[in-house]
């Protein structure tokens, strides 16, 4: 897969994410909020929470559930936290939100062209 088809597998999982999180009651805040320290995939509302949410998505052949999140690396978890502190600056009014960092994870499956999607809540701290 080259860089493109990449890229335009990312894009798709994200839009994938999106859609599920309104599904089942998120409302999206922003998608791609960018920082000096890095971006942050979707940020979601839910029930006074404030989701901090990265997509992870991947080829189902090559990889599980488990190696995707572990691309998740504490470089990685450290360049959203300190996004995220941005963002909380520059949006006062969700400081009396709980707030937390999730990981949606989307296996593609080629053939079927469908996803296989695991939304973890409080992945990292």
């Amino acid at each position: 897969m080259n860089k493109e088809e990449r890229r335009k597998l990312a894009k798709n999982g994200e839009s994938q994410a999106a859609s599920y999180l309104i599904s089942v009651g998120y409302e999206i805040i922003s998608k791609n909020y960018f920082s000096a320290y890095g971006e942050i995939d979707i940020i979601a509302s839910k029930d006074k929470i404030l989701s901090f949410i990265e997509v992870k998505t991947r080829n189902k052949k090559n990889i599980s559930f488990d190696q995707a999140l572990n691309s998740v690396t504490r470089s990685k978890q450290k360049k959203i936290k300190n996004t995220a502190d941005i963002f909380l600056s520059n949006y006062d009014h969700y400081s009396s939100y709980y707030t937390r960092f999730d990981v949606i994870i989307l296996l593609f499956d080629y053939h079927s062209k469908e996803f296989d999607l695991k939304h973890l809540k409080d992945a990292f701290c």
